[in-house]
């Protein structure tokens, strides 16, 4: 999977602006309130107008420039300038490269817990920070997946973007999306993700162990 962008970042940063403006109005937020919630309590607003929040979900295209386009509106002859397809939900944004394939690279570290990654995988959206912990404590050349998944790059507005490997949630969040994202994979002239075997994630389930995704069906194992 591709790095978060500028751009996916700006997501979260506009989520705090728009639940401090909704606070400032009188209506409380709570941290459990979903992004996906504020609609209904910015309509609530006397005044509140239309919600800002219409068309951030979903599944885009993301180019060179950092526009995030819908696929239906996608013209293909742009095809060279796209870096692949973004995928933004309440927990999580991400981007799937156009071309990757990484489905026979070994986790590696067998034997050796990772410090620091998250305790509950069905929660784990934090595959950019999984796989710097992976990196670090196994060493460049020790986790063939995570060094392949991060050797990857791609330049965005002038600024070098680097790949990781995808956790156990954003794997959830993307098979909760897979037609969608195939579409646009193949309308950008891109691979789509392999159907005839696993997917490692970067979700730890024990020393010896890390969860295996599998996208025919939405499973997983370890």
């Amino acid at each position: 999977m591709g790095t978060i962008t500028d751009k996916l970042n700006k997501l979260a940063e506009t989520k705090s602006a728009i639940k401090t403006a909704i606070v400032n109005k009188g209506v409380a937020v709570s941290d459990s309130d979903t992004f996906a919630s504020y609609a209904n309590k910015i309509a609530s607003i006397s005044g509140g107008g239309s919600t800002p929040t219409e068309g951030i979900y979903g599944v885009f295209i993301y180019d060179t420039n950092g526009n995030l386009t819908k696929p239906e509106e996608w013209d293909t002859a742009n095809n060279d300038l796209a870096v692949g397809v973004a995928v933004i939900s309440d927990n999580c944004s991400f981007v799937i490269e156009k071309t990757v394939s990484y489905s026979n690279k070994l986790w590696g570290g067998y034997g050796t817990k990772i410090y620091g990654l998250p305790s509950e995988a069905r929660t784990d959206y934090l595959g950019e920070s999984n796989t710097t912990k992976i990196i670090n404590q196994l060493g460049s050349g020790n986790a063939p997946a995570a060094d392949y998944c991060r050797g990857r790059s791609c330049t965005v507005n002038g600024t070098t973007l680097y790949g990781y490997l995808g956790a156990y949630g954003e794997w959830k969040t993307a098979y909760s999306n897979q037609s969608s994202i195939d579409s646009a994979l193949s309308k950008i002239g891109g691979t789509a993700i392999n159907t005839s075997t696993d997917h490692w994630t970067s979700t730890q389930l024990s020393a010896e162990n890390a969860y295996l995704f599998e996208w025919s069906y939405g499973r997983t194992s370890g």
